[in-house]
């Protein structure tokens, strides 16, 4: 597959996601009573305040997807034999020793960290989405599941989206440092 397409397929999956989501949700609790969502919970925001902020969100995430896919180009540091933590700060800072840098520094690498958030947070998304629709698809068929998400399930579900944004990040410095390293 090419780029287009890689491109085109992830932002369909994206909106499908991010529709199955919404759709469960609305069949689930239309009113919002029993929603998780933090912008609900803490904020008290209606539907309206959800469809903006998703909206706002999906676009930022496929904007900086579209920089992965056509803008980025592999960082080729001068040195060779980087490690992984050197290669993440020269990605970054163009400093083979600021990785902690990643921690509380904005990244000198506009283009590079656009594109990290591209593809960590399209992937990361893109399974949330279907985690969470199914999650709300079984609240609506099963009274047992219902139960047992009383037992802090979104608290679960949330971790388990954490876990997977943290996996999509360590692959995409796993994936560049790859093709930095063998030319790919």
């Amino acid at each position: 597959m090419n780029n287009k397409t890689k491109f085109i397929f992830l932002v369909i999956l994206v909106f499908i996601g991010r529709f199955f989501d919404g759709l469960t949700t609305f069949l689930y609790t239309h009113n919002l009573k029993n929603e998780s969502n933090i912008v609900v919970k803490w904020f008290g925001g209606g539907w309206a305040a959800i469809v903006i902020i998703q909206t706002l969100l999906m676009l930022f995430i496929i904007y900086c997807l579209f920089y992965y896919f056509f803008k980025f180009e592999i960082i080729k540091p001068i040195e060779s034999n980087l490690t992984i933590k050197q290669f993440i700060s020269i990605f970054h800072f163009n400093d083979k020793n600021s990785f902690w840098k990643i921690f509380y520094d904005i990244p000198k690498n506009k283009i590079g960290y656009f594109s990290m958030i591209g593809y960590v947070a399209s992937m990361t998304l893109i399974f949330a989405s279907y985690i969470v629709g199914t999650s709300t698809s079984l609240l609506i068929l099963s009274d047992s599941y219902r139960n047992f998400y009383k037992h802090n399930i979104p608290y679960v579900l949330y971790s388990l989206i954490v876990i997977i944004a943290i996996y999509f990040t360590i692959r995409f410095y796993r994936k560049e440092y790859y093709k930095y390293k063998y030319g790919c």
